[in-house]
């Protein structure tokens, strides 16, 4: 960890960078605080090491926003770290390389792969907005800092406890309970039996990455899964331009359970050493391993597709089984009393809903409208609100994104 001058150094240079645009692209950059001799320590022979490339600079450029901002686009921040040391010959912080640990740990944090390689355990600081820095050692936050006010990763992620998880949980359980069916078994695995609940977070939190790393920003509206896009308690209240019943995610997310199940309790028998592996049961190692490839890179597209439909203006509307029931959907002046949301994490913080945009005043109507329902709105800056009516109250929960991993 840096000492304190030159702490205040890092945040006060990449602060600055994160106002400031390079050919009117906004940058968003992540740093990390070791040396060359660190880093070499941290990963013995890593310049051969196939997963890390380390790009390293003959002469160091002085650590300021705008070089910064000049060499920020160099490096992906999904994938690269921007490395700076204090040099202590020269009396000031240089960057003095780039850092290329690849896609997986970015894959690993939107649900995408299995596993990923953390950043090294240093100090690291990322922007991904204007004014707003997060601080994370080995991908792990530690806090962020928003316009001024600093926040601690939330451990109150909606989607996972809550009103908003308890508005899920039906069709999460009837996720779980098709698969144990299917599988024939009482329970996914001793000690993990929550897995396929776990599982359908996951998808929800992807679609919404997605919209998020599309810059575009939109809303999803979560109604229960038995509506149809022509019931009543809908058409009354928002007005699709596109109907459809784009229903192929739940069935996706069933065979990659399933498969996965079948796929580890095998893999789990051919690491037994007393196990025999004869032809029969290679080739069916085999064939679930290619099928797995196959369905995570189906979730993946079908997630993609998903959050696409919301670069259209207006709302998507799918149901808690994934069932896309329409987008570009404008919602009605419903509500028009509704003056403020409650502050889900500080319940007594009243917010005026003039003072967000359309698009929020929007959904927090349909949602104030229709307590069984739920409101997902990105921003096009890549803040992810929630909402839902609790009684009497719309609640909000300003910021989805800030949890214990992630940039």
């Amino acid at each position: 960890m840096p000492n304190e001058e030159t702490f205040r150094q890092l945040v006060e240079v990449a602060f600055d960078a994160s106002l400031l645009s390079e050919e009117k692209r906004q940058p968003k950059f992540r740093i990390i605080f070791c040396s060359p001799n660190e880093l070499a320590d941290t990963y013995e022979n890593i310049y051969f090491n196939r997963s890390i490339r380390l790009i390293q600079l003959d002469t160091g450029r002085t650590f300021e926003a705008s070089e910064l901002n000049r060499i920020a686009p160099a490096a992906d921040l999904t994938r690269s770290l921007i490395c700076v040391y204090f040099d202590e010959d020269k009396n000031f912080l240089q960057i003095w390389g780039l850092l290329d640990m690849g896609k997986n740990w970015w894959q690993f944090i939107q649900h995408e792969t299995e596993g990923g390689t953390p950043p090294p355990n240093f100090l690291c600081i990322a922007s991904t907005r204007p004014g707003e820095l997060s601080f994370s050692l080995q991908g792990d936050i530690l806090f962020s800092v928003n316009k001024g006010i600093m926040s601690p990763p939330s451990s109150d992620n909606p989607i996972w406890v809550g009103p908003i998880s308890i508005f899920l949980a039906a069709s999460r359980k009837s996720l779980y309970k098709q698969v144990l069916k299917e599988l024939g078994t009482e329970k996914w695995y001793e000690g993990d039996d929550d897995y396929p609940l776990r599982y359908y977070n996951f998808f929800l939190e992807r679609i919404l990455y997605n919209v998020r790393n599309s810059a575009h920003g939109g809303t999803i509206i979560i109604v229960p899964e038995e509506f149809e896009f022509d019931d009543p308690r809908l058409t009354d209240r928002v007005r699709l331009k596109y109907t459809t019943k784009f229903d192929c995610a739940w069935d996706c997310l069933f065979r990659s359970l399933v498969n996965e199940s079948r796929y580890y309790d095998l893999h789990s028998s051919l690491c037994d050493d007393e196990q025999e592996c004869n032809t029969d049961v290679f080739k069916q190692y085999v064939r679930l391993a290619t099928e797995k490839e196959h369905l995570d890179e189906e979730l993946q597209d079908i997630a993609k597709c998903m959050a696409a439909l919301t670069n259209v203006d207006g709302a998507v509307v799918m149901t808690t089984r994934f069932n896309v029931l329409g987008f570009s959907g404008e919602i009605k002046d419903v509500s028009p009393t509704l003056c403020n949301v409650v502050d889900a994490l500080r319940p007594r913080r009243e917010i005026p809903i003039e003072t967000f945009g359309t698009r929020h005043r929007s959904a927090f109507r349909f949602c104030s409208n229709l307590e069984d329902s739920v409101a997902f709105i990105v921003s096009a800056d890549g803040g992810v609100k929630a909402a839902k009516r609790e009684g009497r109250d719309v609640l909000l929960w300003p910021d989805i994104n800030r949890g214990a991993m992630g940039l």
